[in-house]
């Protein structure tokens, strides 16, 4: 008699693809976020430098640089802001929170994570709409489309929501929320 035991079952292997499959394009999402966000500061530092530079050193102000900072600055903030998530780096008001027991304190940010998603649906949401009036609109000095400005709001409100729906599964799986930050600290 075969041992059916040794062999998972037919249902389990497509889960167990699946999830790996998500996990490993979460990662790829992630690195990918996290190299836009170093390039975006990078930029955002240099045409700061080049501005500051032109002023003070060559008497001439590059009006360009501005917009480069300002529109960089703009999409490293939306996009980070599912980073800072990641690793519970957000302020927040906890003092009631770290009064109650563990089992409340877990429901509450359970809850309100909940309440987040709703407030960044409703961001997204009326985002759209900004990023269409976009499309008409151009940047007094590149020459841009405002709508490829805009687009950081959506991006970004998808990605903190992505990162949010995750905290709330570590939670209601009863884990750790946030993971760890390279130090292999949580933040406080």
């Amino acid at each position: 008699m075969a041992n059916t035991l040794s062999h998972p079952p037919v249902a389990a292997v497509p889960a167990n693809l699946a999830l790996r499959l998500a996990g490993r394009a979460l990662g790829l999402l992630r690195m990918a976020i996290s190299s836009v966000v170093v390039v975006l500061f990078v930029t955002m530092t240099a045409a700061t430098l080049v501005q500051v530079a032109g002023r003070y050193i060559f008497g001439y102000a590059i009006a360009w640089t501005t917009e480069v900072a300002t529109f960089s600055q703009i999409w490293l903030v939306f996009l980070a802001s599912g980073i800072a998530m990641r690793y519970g780096m957000h302020i927040g008001v906890d003092v009631l929170a770290g009064m109650l027991p563990p089992p409340l304190q877990r429901l509450l940010a359970i809850v309100l994570g909940a309440a987040s998603l709703l407030f960044l649906w409703v961001i997204f949401d009326g985002s759209l709409a900004i990023v269409d009036m976009g499309q008409f609109q151009t940047s007094p000095l590149l020459q841009i489309s405002m709508a490829h400005v805009y687009l950081a709001i959506p991006i970004g409100v998808a990605y903190l929501a992505l990162e949010y729906l995750i905290v709330i599964g570590r939670l209601l799986l009863g884990r750790e929320p946030f993971e760890k930050h390279a130090t292999g600290e949580h933040s406080p």
